[in-house]
């Protein structure tokens, strides 16, 4: 089984490599026997992705998001590779911020959000936080939720479902952002 610690992005496995990070900290299982092998490999590897001709317009619909900065646009493009491919809701489930309801019978249980994309969702967590002040319409719908005595998490959570989904339209379209998708 390998360790957590030792996955993770290219730039994570580039700086085990280069020794930029302590080795002390990472378990023996992450230290790398050959790093000018492993180095090649994860060249040729972020070369590939490069070349995609799907992500480079995805992130370029991204970019033109106020709230996603040119670093967290190709990483949600590479997290989340069926952004603009699947429908509002399927898209929103699968990053792991739409409420499924625990229901049955008669019982009503408390929705909670589940989905098995935690990097993709991490990334899209910081443009909402972004979002809040870039784009107006979610800074207010915050703001509103707040006011109705949710949580910081929740109203978080229910601004990143609403970012995911203007997101989402530009890239299936294969356009720029506009203002007016965010409504």
């Amino acid at each position: 089984m390998v360790d957590p610690r030792c996955t993770g992005s290219l730039p994570v496995l580039r700086l085990a490599i280069f020794g930029d990070r302590d080795q002390d900290d990472l378990p023996a299982s992450c230290v790398l026997p050959q790093p000018d092998r492993h180095l090649e490999v994860a060249d040729r590897r972020q070369a590939e992705i490069q070349q995609d001709d799907i992500r480079p317009m995805v992130k370029g619909a991204l970019v033109s998001i106020p709230a996603v900065g040119k670093l967290t646009a190709p990483l949600m493009a590479i997290d989340l590779p069926e952004l603009g491919r699947l429908d509002d809701k399927q898209i929103a489930s699968l990053a792991g911020v739409a409420p499924h309801p625990d229901e049955s019978g008669k019982y009503r249980g408390r929705a909670c959000i589940r989905g098995d994309q935690p990097r993709g969702r991490a990334k899209l967590s910081m443009a909402a936080f972004n979002a809040r002040k870039y784009i107006p319409v979610i800074g207010a719908f915050f703001a509103r939720l707040v006011a109705r005595g949710k949580t910081f998490k929740q109203a978080m959570t229910a601004c990143m479902r609403k970012l995911l989904v203007p997101m989402n339209t530009p890239v299936a379209r294969g356009q720029a952002w506009h203002p007016s998708h965010a409504t």
